[in-house]
């Protein structure tokens, strides 16, 4: 007997799947067999719910409760308003600098800024 006699709908963890890349393969490989798709998640803050927002357009179910459940999420997080869940704002991911700036050599260190560092640095 083949899966699509027993099952309607494929449910996609982010957490279970192996991130976002395999999630949007697996909704690919689950809609051109004809399943359903339903988005799910662990007990997670907003920062693990954000990426899987992607897959909801056209998903039949979405549970996207997991900060809900939390005794506190991260801010600022995701926004609730009743059963719909707000677009992730960019401040979700962080501070946001504009690349005129932004600190190339913060954030890719060089060996000369690291030998600086006390200790001298971990790549010698």
């Amino acid at each position: 007997m083949e899966l699509k006699d027993r099952y309607d709908v494929v449910n996609i963890k982010l957490d279970k799947c192996g991130g976002l890349t395999a999630a949007l393969q697996m909704q690919r490989m689950a809609l051109a067999q004809g399943y359903e798709i339903m988005v799910g998640c662990m007990v997670d803050t907003s920062w693990a719910m954000a990426p899987a927002m992607l897959l909801t357009t056209g998903a039949r179910v979405v549970d996207l409760d997991g900060p809900l459940l939390l005794a506190a999420d991260r801010r600022p997080g995701l926004e609730y308003r009743g059963t719909v869940i707000a677009p992730p704002r960019a401040e979700l991911w962080g501070r946001i600098r504009s690349p005129a700036t932004a600190d190339t050599r913060a954030a890719s260190p060089s060996r000369e800024t690291l030998s600086d560092a006390p200790g001298g640095g971990a790549l010698r």
